[in-house]
């Protein structure tokens, strides 16, 4: 298989995914697969979420907003942190993300056995498949 014929399908694998996986909002760290998840959706509103001072994330995810020019035309105010060109910026304390562990056990959890299971969720809709 030629490049260009394999560049191809990978870029018509990665368009017929973000269509397939539809979002409005994307955990944006910054890095190159939530970059190029982000310039490739228009109108998905980035969210990076750090740990007080425990993490680079946020340092990565401002270079790649400018560099890569991700302002938004209409950025949504959230209540979550402040909104800075398209990518909402959220520092949670440790005790918060300590206490949010039983949760994220329970969700993790729903979602393993979802899987198991042959469930898939698409947009909020749930669909059986046969996955034996």
């Amino acid at each position: 298989m030629t490049n260009n014929k394999l560049l191809n399908q990978l870029k018509n694998r990665l368009f017929d995914s973000i269509k397939r996986n539809h979002s409005n909002e994307l955990l944006f760290s910054g890095g190159l697969d939530t970059s190029i998840l982000a310039i490739l959706s228009p109108n998905i509103i980035g969210i990076n979420i750090s740990l007080e001072n425990y993490s680079s994330d946020i340092r990565y995810a401002k270079l790649a907003e400018k560099f890569f020019n991700l302002v938004r035309d209409n950025p949504t105010q959230r209540d979550v942190g402040c909104v800075s060109n398209g990518v909402n910026y959220l520092t949670i304390k440790t005790e918060e993300a300590i206490d949010s562990i039983p949760e994220i056990i329970k969700i993790l959890k729903n979602l393993v056995m979802a899987k198991q299971f042959g469930l898939i969720f698409h947009q909020n809709e749930c669909a059986v498949t046969s996955s034996v």
